[in-house]
């Protein structure tokens, strides 16, 4: 039948009943032995499963082809059709052996995934899959250079047309290669994580998403910016996600008709705030007078907050904020604002004026010597103001 003896094909058919029961029995087998290891080191969710079931399949008929193809020889086909056919099995044990592999890998990062997720760094999440797919890649390059190489094909011709062609295409595509080793650098350094606010070279939001060849930025205006890696790799991050505290630094313009008892008061009051609030960092903080502007006197504050994001950051600001102006309120100090006073003097006689300046300039040394003296014991004293807080102040 067909130039072949019966009893070939008779049992040549009783060879693929014998190999079809050998795949089931090792599938089963394998598919035991595996789900049984894997169970306590895996999170044998859906999608390992399926995993596990392609791995037990693919072993089972590796298995059954390395079979078929010790027994093809001696049913002494024609030597042609023989060669055919050990060439054909060999390349499909090859095939299969390639997709074994990748399914052992699928499971292994899986694994690795479980783990990541135990971490606190959230750029393992993103960095495993760009791996897998790597890994994947190479698996297929050595499995088709390998069945190409069994198959007669000149692989070091083949392997030396793609190296020039893969030159020329890496000098005509080097923001590409950039950005790839960008994000390599991003990966290996860890400047920031997935959902970090980060702001370098006029971009300012939250990481979404790290890429192979650009980073997703999820902007305060809801936009979405792409952001070469290879810009990233080379600039200035601030990473205000990995604050610990947020500082807080503004100034209160009073008016200078203040008296300078109750800018004591205030000051000493608005240290008080800060003392009592639940979200202020209580060992380092600065409440003093600054400076005498155009129209108002200045009052600095500086502290810091423990809160964990932008949102209780603003909650905390507006709380302190809302104290303030209570305090001010009670104490009657006044906010300042610009504003210009214009007086009009009329200019007296020549003889009254000098003597007036002169009984002016003797009634000022008076009160300079008083008031010299009044500050002097002001300085001398040990209670004049809360025992000092805080660390080191800024330029």
């Amino acid at each position: 039948l067909l130039g072949l003896n019966v009893w070939k094909l008779a049992a040549f058919g009783i060879v693929l009943f014998i190999f079809w029961i050998l795949y089931a029995a090792i599938n089963i087998f394998s598919k035991f032995l595996s789900s049984r290891f894997l169970r306590s080191r895996v999170n044998m969710n859906k999608e390992v499963n399926q995993s596990i079931l392609k791995f037990s399949r693919l072993f089972g008929l590796i298995c059954g082809v390395r079979f078929l193809l010790y027994l093809v020889p001696m049913f002494q086909f024609a030597p042609r059709l023989t060669s055919m056919m050990i060439k054909g099995l060999s390349v499909l044990s090859l095939f299969f052996i390639v997709l074994v592999v990748k399914q052992f890998v699928h499971i292994l990062f899986d694994y690795l995934s479980g783990l990541s997720k135990k971490t606190a760094n959230t750029l393992d999440d993103h960095l495993l899959p760009i791996l897998e797919k790597l890994v994947m890649i190479v698996i297929w390059a050595f499995g088709i250079i390998y069945m190409l190489d069994y198959m007669d094909v000149n692989v070091t011709a083949l392997l030396a047309g793609i190296s020039i062609g893969g030159l020329a295409l890496a000098l005509a595509a080097q923001d590409t290669v950039k950005n790839f080793f960008g994000s390599i650098m991003i990966f290996l350094d860890k400047p920031f994580q997935i959902g970090d606010r980060v702001h370098f070279k006029g971009v300012d939001g939250k990481v979404e998403e790290v890429g192979i060849r650009a980073t997703r930025i999820r902007t305060f205006g809801d936009s979405i910016t792409y952001v070469p890696n290879a810009l990233i790799a080379d600039s200035v991050i601030d990473n205000k996600g990995l604050r610990v505290y947020r500082r807080f630094r503004t100034e209160f313009g009073i008016t200078y008709d203040t008296p300078p008892a109750k800018i004591e008061k205030f000051v000493e009051g608005i240290r008080e705030i800060i003392k009592l609030h639940p979200g202020t960092k209580k060992e380092s903080y600065e409440v003093h007078m600054t400076g005498f502007n155009e129209s108002s006197i200045s009052i600095l504050m500086y502290t810091f907050f423990t809160v964990p994001n932008w949102t209780e950051e603003l909650k905390a600001k507006h709380e302190i904020l809302s104290a303030v102006l209570k305090l001010a309120e009670k104490l009657a100090v006044d906010f300042a604002f610009p504003t210009q006073n214009l007086h009009i003097k009329e200019v007296p006689a020549q003889n009254t004026w000098v003597k007036s300046k002169n009984k002016e300039t003797n009634r000022l040394n008076e009160d300079l010597k008083a008031a010299l003296a009044d500050i002097n014991l002001y300085f001398k004293k040990k209670d004049r103001l809360p025992k000092a807080v805080g660390q080191e102040g800024e330029d």
